[in-house]
């Protein structure tokens, strides 16, 4: 048996990488072993070639290719073939955009500084729009459009942006800029995602707008790990603006960076099957919303004052990179 990796010149996948939710297809079969599940059918192609099959396991930044040495295969190399199969799906599973289980509901930490009541969002933001309306439908086509698009490159940004954090934003930083290097940041910016997941979890309660890919599973695929809630607003998107808005005022001179990393934010949530467009406009007013209130609050402000003077007297951006020499001539 060899197992090497490589492209994918030449295969033609029997299914798609971009299988979403379980649905019936047909089940593949790997060196006489029939492959049952949705994970096990999406990752496996098959390939003819002149000397037999190979059979090749999808990730993002490529696959692995499994093609029998000999065609006299015995019971216990199939047994074994199987047992590499699970645990190479194992491993691919961590750093794919496949779907995973839907994570437990949690209950939003309470706001870390004092907020408005539901009532005075609800009056700020457009309800999102009705089933089956035309703006309903042209969300949907939207959204549709952009999976048809979807390159390896998506895949991993909408893998990453996942799991956003502040430091999401080391892309427009830099790589120093880590939790490590800035933990009075990271305690800051944890508090202000807790504030902005306060509010999008019940406004997402009050409206039960539901996801892309539970309302139309037939045309919308999930190329995450479901998360328990609503569509409308979409939180990764109000979290990402925030931050975007809050991080530009400790180092202004990279706003032009910043702000389009929190916007690929909102697109990679839409791609991933989860929000509508409709439910990123709404999250981006949202947090245009939350900054206004942040901005007039003292406390607030007192806060931000102290993170800057203690981590941001040299920002991240202008901090040479590890593999950079410094150079003397450079601004400060």
């Amino acid at each position: 048996m060899q197992v090497r990796g490589g492209g994918t010149h030449g295969c033609v996948p029997e299914a798609s990488l971009l299988t979403g939710q379980s649905r019936p297809s047909a089940s593949h079969t790997l060196a006489g072993r029939k492959f049952h599940t949705v994970a096990e059918r999406r990752l496996v192609s098959r390939c003819a070639t002149g000397a037999g099959e190979q059979f090749r396991l999808h990730a993002p930044a490529g696959f692995v290719e499994i093609s029998p040495a000999a065609p006299t295969a015995t019971v216990p190399m199939i047994r074994r073939l199987s047992r590499v199969v699970s645990l190479l799906l194992v491993g691919l599973a961590a750093s794919s955009a496949a779907p995973l289980p839907a994570a437990a509901p949690t209950a939003a930490p309470a706001p870390a500084w004092p907020l408005p009541p539901l009532d005075y969002f609800i009056h700020k933001l457009p309800p999102p729009p009705q089933p089956g309306s035309w703006r309903d439908r042209m969300d949907l086509s939207d959204l549709v459009a952009r999976q048809q698009m979807v390159t390896q490159a998506d895949l991993k940004s909408i893998a990453r942006t996942y799991w956003f954090t502040i430091f999401t934003f080391s892309d427009a930083l830099g790589p120093q800029f880590t939790a490590e290097n800035y933990p009075q940041t990271a305690a800051l910016f944890a508090r202000v995602i807790a504030t902005a997941n306060f509010v999008t979890s019940a406004l997402k309660d009050h409206y039960q707008r539901p996801r892309p890919f539970e309302a139309h599973p037939d045309q919308v695929q999930l190329l995450v790990r479901n998360e328990p809630g609503y569509s409308y607003p979409s939180g990764h998107t109000t979290r990402g603006r925030l931050c975007a808005l809050v991080l530009a005022e400790f180092d202004p001179s990279q706003r032009g960076l910043i702000v389009p990393a929190a916007e690929r934010v909102g697109i990679d949530r839409i791609m991933a099957g989860e929000h509508y467009q409709t439910d990123i406009a709404a999250g981006r007013r949202l947090a245009k919303i939350l900054f206004q209130i942040l901005c007039k609050n003292q406390q607030f402000q007192a806060e931000l004052a102290t993170v800057k003077a203690a981590e941001w007297t040299t920002p991240p951006s202008r901090l040479p990179t590890p593999k950079d020499p410094v150079n003397p001539f450079r601004e400060p």
